[in-house]
């Protein structure tokens, strides 16, 4: 199964998403939003937080990551929703970037396949010395195969971005 990834870069303050940039042919572009399929409902995605080389948080989703982001910048520590105080680094961080991934093609990942592939992630990431910084929980399941080869594939992706550097940031989010 190939895996679709999309690469944006967030400017924010601890309650919302201040500025939006897409990677694309070799640059970044500003957009006003995200583009399908991290904009498609229903469809299990992968999304890892870094800062252009190296995750620090990992995340799944089933709705739009509009919404999911929506739902994590809104709650502070003092005005929490259920609970929720929100993403830890939002307080810490004042940009970051997101990749968000998916299963290519007609196939998708359900919501589960989504959580396996985001566990096997962060045990990946923990392999090379820590869990990802902002990491704050993590729900294992049984992983099949297809689980652990698209973590092995988004992984691959940051051991790249790693050996080369980073990506080159946007210089401002205007």
């Amino acid at each position: 199964m190939s895996i679709c990834s999309q690469v944006y870069h967030l400017s924010f303050n601890e309650t919302s998403i201040t500025g939006l940039h897409q990677w694309g042919t070799g640059d970044w572009k500003v957009v006003r939003g995200f583009e399908a399929p991290a904009s498609t409902k229903k469809i299990g995605k992968v999304y890892v937080f870094s800062d252009g080389m190296w995750p620090f948080y990992v995340g799944k989703a089933t709705q739009p990551i509009r919404n999911r982001l929506r739902g994590a910048f809104k709650p502070t520590p003092e005005n929490r929703i259920a609970g929720f105080a929100g993403y830890r680094f939002k307080r810490e961080r004042s940009s970051a970037v997101i990749h968000v991934f998916t299963a290519q093609g007609t196939a998708h990942w359900s919501g589960h396949d989504a959580e396996c592939i985001e566990a096997e992630m962060v045990f990946r990431v923990r392999t090379e010395g820590a869990w990802p910084e902002y990491q704050t929980e993590i729900h294992f399941s049984k992983p099949k195969e297809m689980h652990s080869a698209a973590a092995d594939s988004i992984f691959a992706v940051f051991k790249k971005l790693k050996d080369s550097g980073g990506l080159k940031l946007p210089a401002s989010n205007n």
